[in-house]
């Protein structure tokens, strides 16, 4: 399973995710970055 950490309206997630539908992959998102905050903690960092 992948982890995306990234908002969904950052260009480099859409594509990612558009990558991710096209193949079928499994997947976690989580809202990180901008407004959302969240690229300052260890698990961001892993």
């Amino acid at each position: 399973m992948l982890t995306v950490w990234g908002r969904k309206t950052s260009s480099n997630v859409q594509a990612l995710m558009w990558c991710i539908g096209e193949l079928g992959l499994p997947y976690e998102r989580y809202d990180v970055g901008h407004r959302f905050g969240g690229n300052d903690t260890p698990e961001f960092w892993r």
